[in-house]
């Protein structure tokens, strides 16, 4: 047994900027060193729109992930070993207004907290009480209490680093990942820079008459000095600012450490792949086959887009000894190169590594039902034919393989077909075969456009018990077996259904 450790720690300083990271958080804040003005769009202060409403605010950013297992739900911590096979789930913990907080000089004793918002765009709940900064206070026969709510956009996330691991992603930005290999592992979860922006609300009161929340503003506004240098109340003009203010968040990123110890026999090998030509609209099959050190059962999961995720399990469900070859089919519409990767999975959860197949796929031969040739020598040429029925106008004989060189010694085929001869016109009848000794037949095909297809037992066709019910008979009908006996040799077998001639006596 092999184990791998390494410890792993961060802290990053840029400037004014600082970013301390560890095992599952990430702590970003800094220091403004300007003053916030909120623009008064009423009449009264026409020389001098601006408030001043706070100065050289300190803002904080918090951002939290964790790791869990997959299967338990118990916690993974940085620097945690787990035993190889283990699904990891890499989360992003949702944010909470508490992760997002800040207090300025002036006037406040508080710290309010944040809102995450598309945009950083203002909340919709007004002058709460997680954002009061200051009051009251009185102009005149009006009592004001001053509300600062900071949005901050939502960042983009993701989670870095999982080579080696087989990975599905959960959700936009999470993923849960089996740890296949003994090593050491760093996966990285990354916030993208965003921006946060302070807006100002502010309740009033005139005379005991409650006048509700108002004054909901655009972004504020800065000024590098306290120009002028006066109270809350008073204003500076609207060329002195120096525009709307806008944080920017810079990218931050935790890392995350994972150990994985080896485990006594380990994964299966990587399985063999096998793949024949591929033709559009024909099911295309590969074989994959794979064993596992400790003959644990095993499956294959198929990548049939080469993505890096499974598409579908084989077996459905359940597993096949260790060993065991297992086939798979899909029908492509398109021509071209095609690629798929499949992996093995144990009943312990341990995955090998994906093994991939390319091929190409071209469209199907040219249709022979409409081409005046009689390409299968029976006499009969495109639609007169009835294999044109039975393959869907695609070729004569299509569904019956050339013949091959005859082995010797094998037994004759043995082809039986029965319809009633006469009947009235419109009535039904039952159509009965079956063929012995054949290696491939058509369906049963009737010159009334009848198909019907086989019961299979070895080298037998045959119909169901009691037969098959044709479509309603209007005129002379010909029923047809066509089969190919174990030396390659084709065989055709006819039956007739005639109308019977309406009688009327004189």
């Amino acid at each position: 047994m092999r184990t791998y450790i390494v410890a792993l720690s961060a802290v990053i300083a840029f400037g004014s900027w600082i970013s301390i990271a560890h095992a599952e958080d990430v702590l970003w804040s800094t220091t403004v060193q300007k003053h916030f003005w909120f623009r008064d769009e009423g009449g009264d202060h026409a020389s001098y729109p601006m408030f001043k409403v706070l100065s050289i605010p300190n803002i904080s950013v918090a951002y939290h992930v964790r790791a869990t297992n997959a299967d338990t739900g118990a916690i993974i911590t940085s620097e945690a070993t787990v035993p190889q096979g283990t699904k990891v789930q890499f989360e992003f913990v949702p944010h909470v207004s508490a992760d997002v907080y800040w207090f300025a000089t002036g006037h406040s004793a508080d710290s309010p907290n944040g809102d995450w918002i598309a945009n950083a765009a203002q909340t919709g709940n007004r002058c709460a009480s997680k954002d009061y900064f200051y009051g009251p206070y009185r102009l005149g026969s009006i009592t004001f209490t001053t509300y600062v709510p900071f949005s901050v956009n939502p960042p983009t996330k993701r989670v870095d680093g999982l080579s080696g691991m087989t990975c599905t992603g959960i959700s936009n930005d999470s993923q849960e990942c089996t740890l296949n290999q003994p090593g050491t592992f760093n996966p990285q979860f990354v916030f993208d820079q965003t921006y946060g922006k302070f807006y100002y609300q502010r309740t009033a009161v005139n005379s005991g008459r409650d006048l509700g929340c108002g004054r909901a503003s655009e972004p504020m506004y800065t000024s590098t000095t306290p120009n002028p240098p006066l109270d809350i109340y008073y204003g500076a003009k609207v060329s002195s600012m120096e525009g709307q203010f806008t944080l920017m968040v810079p990218q931050q990123t935790i890392p995350f450490t994972l150990t994985v110890e080896d485990v006594p026999g380990g994964p299966p090998t990587t399985p063999s792949l096998s793949s024949g030509a591929c033709t559009v609209g024909v099911p295309h099959a590969i074989t994959m086959t794979s064993s596992d050190p400790d003959n644990d059962p095993i499956r294959y999961g198929i990548d049939w887009d080469a993505d890096g995720s499974v598409d579908q399990f084989v077996p459905p469900s359940g597993y096949v000894p260790s060993g065991t070859s297992q086939s798979a089919n899909r029908t492509y519409t398109t021509s071209g190169t095609k690629t798929v990767k499949v992996m093995t999975q144990d009943q312990g959860g341990l995955s090998s590594p994906w093994a991939t197949v390319s091929f190409s796929c071209s469209q199907p031969a040219t249709a022979q039902c409409a081409d005046g040739v009689d390409n299968d020598g029976d006499g009969l040429m495109d639609q007169n034919d009835p294999d044109c029925s039975s393959s869907s106008d695609l070729s004569e004989f299509s569904s019956i393989p050339p013949p091959a060189t005859p082995p010797p010694g094998l037994p004759t085929a043995n082809l039986r077909l029965t319809v009633p001869s006469l009947i009235a016109r419109g009535k039904t009848v039952q159509v009965t075969w079956s063929a012995d000794n054949v290696a491939s037949c058509n369906p049963v095909i009737g010159t009334n456009g009848d198909s019907f297809p086989h019961l299979t037992l070895g080298n037998t066709f045959y119909s169901p018990v009691g037969g098959r019910t044709s479509s309603e008979i209007t005129k002379r009908t010909t029923y047809t077996l066509r089969c190919v006996d174990l030396n390659g040799i084709t065989h055709t077998k006819t039956a007739v259904v005639n109308i019977a001639p309406n009688w009327k006596e004189k």
